[in-house]
């Protein structure tokens, strides 16, 4: 699907808000709330739109530990250890395949530093990983992404 600059603006209200009315988005875009309501379903049907969520604060709901994980994983092994990371424990967030010197990197939340550290032991030990690096988070400076079109 390709995106015109009507598609754009919508896009760009909904990732600020997506509880946006659509009055609102209407009179943003100078159409009528059917034409942003069909806009939005074919938004969503091409997986443009994957979701509508609430983006939660992980210091608020008790994530209080953060690290980045970088992981050099054998080859073969590769799809099974980021699905496997998934159930290590704490909270994985995105988990990518990479070049270069990692082959799996990941953001890892924890309840605290010991809940962090047993699960970097898991993750260590896990079939197919040869080695691992990790860093701390201290700050987070971009807490959520949001796309510029």
């Amino acid at each position: 699907m390709r995106l015109d600059k009507i598609d754009k603006t919508i896009l760009d209200i909904l990732q600020k808000d997506a509880r946006t009315p659509m009055a609102e988005i209407s009179r943003a875009i100078k159409r009528s709330e059917t034409a942003v309501r069909y806009r939005i379903k074919k938004l969503s049907e091409s997986g443009i739109i994957r979701s509508f969520m609430a983006i939660l604060d992980p210091n608020k709901i008790g994530f209080t530990a953060c690290a980045t994980v970088g992981l050099k994983v054998d080859p073969g092994r590769i799809t099974e250890v980021a699905n496997e990371l998934l159930t290590v424990g704490g909270h994985m967030e995105h988990v990518c395949q990479c070049t270069g010197e990692y082959d799996i990197t990941a953001v890892l939340y924890a309840k605290d530093i010991g809940e962090l550290d047993d699960v970097l032991r898991k993750i260590k030990s896990l079939e197919g990983v040869r080695d691992f690096s990790f860093s701390i988070v201290t700050r987070r400076i971009r807490p959520h992404v949001a796309y510029k079109l």
